[in-house]
């Protein structure tokens, strides 16, 4: 939920009493951001055809953090211009756009995704936007600078949970894989030839077969 809360929060940052930009003046600071989400996911979804989905959310998240530090060192050491605000949350928007489309695929292609797996991913997302969103605005409330800081904390645990679930998939792939190569070369054909169907009613028939006799 990052992308989304970030949206909410930076309308909320942009009319700030340390800005004193008008109204009109933060929509347009959230017409650039939503403008280039759009163009975020646009071209994810041109160059993933491409690029390896786990390559494509590792540099999403390296760029995510060189963002984030961005953010923060524009906040508390060089100081925000109207200019730079605009600038950087077009580019927040940009990177962290594609991330949630990208996390699906990705999950579909480690994992045999049902409809049980899928809401609980949506669940999960819900729950983190609600949470993210929740100690957005206590930060907001008590100390508006503070928030760059949130967000670095947020991609760098995005980046932990994204290792360990990568290493995790490729350790359980690597395992099928040599499960599969230590089978004999005919069961691997009759394995793979065989649909699940087909598998079923095999065994079915192999039982019925043994309680007659």
């Amino acid at each position: 939920g990052n992308d989304l809360t970030f949206g909410k929060f930076f309308f909320a940052y942009l009319k700030s009493s340390q800005f004193s930009i008008t109204t009109s003046g933060a929509v347009w600071g959230m017409i650039i951001y939503w403008s280039s989400y759009s163009v975020g996911r646009l071209i994810c979804a041109i160059t993933s055809v491409f690029i390896p989905v786990h390559i494509a959310i590792g540099i999403l998240w390296i760029f995510g953090l060189v963002l984030a530090i961005t953010w923060f060192i524009y906040v508390w050491v060089i100081d925000l211009s109207i200019t730079s605000l605009f600038v950087l949350g077009a580019f927040t928007g940009f990177i962290f756009s594609p991330i949630f489309p990208l996390s699906f695929a990705f999950i579909n292609q480690r994992l045999n995704v049902n409809p049980f797996l899928v809401g609980l991913l949506l669940c999960g997302s819900a729950f983190g936007g609600m949470a993210f969103q929740k100690i957005a605005g206590i930060v907001l409330d008590i100390k508006a600078n503070h928030f760059p800081s949130l967000l670095m904390t947020c991609v760098v645990l995005a980046i932990i949970f994204f290792a360990m679930a990568f290493i995790i998939s490729s350790i359980h792939q690597r395992k099928l894989n040599s499960n599969k190569n230590s089978l004999p070369i005919s069961d691997n054909k009759d394995i793979s030839n065989k649909s699940e169907e087909e598998r079923q009613m095999e065994a079915y028939l192999t039982k019925d077969e043994q309680d007659k006799n």
